[in-house]
């Protein structure tokens, strides 16, 4: 545990975001540090898939009378190639998503849920390997660990 709080007190002392650290109190430290954090990811090509089974979105496809238009084909080739993943912040992504909505084929909400797939939510006290940190553990780093 002693070498996490080494890592923690390191990351307060130097401040390397420019958080400010230095003007916090131990409660506000412990809030910043763990905070979530939205981290954009590339997304498994299977967990695209197992999204689109789930929601069944190849029927909505099917229902719509959309097989094989230019966005069915760009939906097919994601979840059928040789891809081992895709980024759902690329214009291509962002794209998809919301071309899929334009068309009916998904709602704003399972939209929203598609995106998220793109982001892994953390903290900074996870990243410092510290994901238990209590504001105890802050004033312990604050009193030189």
């Amino acid at each position: 545990m002693l070498s996490k709080l080494i890592k923690v007190a390191a990351h307060i002392r130097n401040d390397p975001d420019g958080v400010g650290y230095a003007g916090m109190t131990d409660a506000e430290v412990h809030s910043s540090l763990t905070a979530p954090i939205q981290t954009p990811r590339r997304v498994p090509m299977s967990e695209l898939h197992d999204w689109a089974t789930a929601r069944r979105i190849v029927k909505c496809f099917h229902d719509a009378g959309m097989v094989g238009t230019a966005l069915w084909d760009e939906l097919n080739a994601m979840l059928t190639g040789k891809q081992e993943d895709a980024n759902m912040q690329s214009d291509a992504g962002v794209g998809l998503v919301s071309d899929m909505v334009s068309a009916g084929i998904v709602s704003q909400s399972e939209a929203a849920e598609l995106a998220a797939l793109g982001y892994e939510t953390t903290t900074m006290a996870a990243r410092l390997g510290c994901p238990d940190l209590t504001e105890e553990m802050v004033g312990t780093c604050r009193g030189g660990v």
